[in-house]
């Protein structure tokens, strides 16, 4: 959820890049996607509790099938939708 804070930041970076040329940016993201309806759940607890009995959640992780991929868009349109294993840096970005 957004704060004012964060309202206001967006709101003048959308202001001072009206004008920008887009044609030159490319957006990426990745995304996890799982065949398990197993997730992380959110969870508050206090400081140095967290193998304490009631905060300890079971999950069988037995047949799940997961995939990473990582996807891009430009001013031309969507691009390719790629797979990905375990996390990436930079410099392999770059290289997709």
């Amino acid at each position: 959820m957004l704060n004012e804070d964060h309202w206001v930041a967006r709101v003048n970076f959308a202001q001072q890049n009206l004008n920008r040329d887009w044609s030159r940016v490319i957006f990426l993201d990745e995304k996890t996607f799982s065949s398990s309806q197993d997730s992380k759940l959110p969870l508050w607890r206090l400081d140095n509790t967290r193998y304490e009995p009631n905060h300890v959640l079971y999950m069988q992780r037995s047949g799940r099938i997961s995939v990473r991929v990582l996807g891009w868009i430009s001013s031309d349109g969507p691009g390719e939708l790629v797979q990905i294993g375990g996390r990436m840096n930079g410099a392999q970005y770059v290289r997709r």
